[in-house]
């Protein structure tokens, strides 16, 4: 995934600085700057208390499968599966979201964007290196009123970790109006965990 919902017309910088601030962005689903739909620090405060009720937690055999795969003694590991992303911009959480890679090359993410303005957005990745993986993401952008105001392209590339349970990269936001004018560019960080079913 990707960065969300912004405001028509205006810079990427902007927006962010608008959200830092406190703002609200009015747009759409994954579409370029992620929105902060809550202030910094409690976008971290979140994702602190999702760690501490073991959302992350790895039963004891996916811990094994971690040292095996460090031993080399299964195949490497696969992107396929749950995620939880966060999203960071000018070194601040601006985005939130569950994101499912699947096997047949697509992605399926819900970031914390209201429904009214598109929070549910598809892509497609492949796999570019032994643990390298990029990943595009089309959104449409709508405002706050639910009008489309264009669409985004989203581009991550990121790297697995050894034992499969964590993912990190960068990511970058191209925005177009309606008519496929481009309107802006911006670049953030993912970092991503394993949600287990366990």
């Amino acid at each position: 995934m990707r960065l969300t919902n912004r405001i028509s017309g205006l810079a990427l910088s902007a927006m962010i600085a608008c959200w830092l601030a406190g703002g609200t962005p009015a747009t759409a689903c994954d579409a370029g700057q992620r929105p902060t739909k809550l202030p910094s620090p409690a976008l971290a405060a979140n994702v602190a208390a999702m760690e501490k009720i073991g959302v992350y937690k790895r039963p004891a055999r996916e811990k094994d499968r971690a040292a095996a795969v460090k031993a080399n003694d299964i195949p490497t590991p696969t992107i396929v599966g749950m995620w939880h992303s966060v999203y960071i911009y000018s070194s601040q959480i601006v985005d939130q979201s569950f994101e499912t890679y699947r096997d047949d090359g697509s992605e399926m993410e819900v970031d914390l964007g209201p429904p009214v303005i598109g929070n549910v957005c598809n892509g497609t990745w492949e796999q570019t290196g032994t643990l390298t993986f990029k990943l595009t993401h089309p959104a449409w952008n709508f405002d706050e009123n639910g009008n489309l105001i264009g669409t985004a392209i989203i581009r991550d590339v990121v790297t697995l970790d050894r034992g499969g349970n964590s993912f990190s990269g960068t990511e970058a936001v191209d925005l177009f109006d309606v008519n496929g004018r481009f309107q802006s560019h911006s670049e953030g960080l993912v970092k991503s965990t394993r949600i287990s079913p366990n």
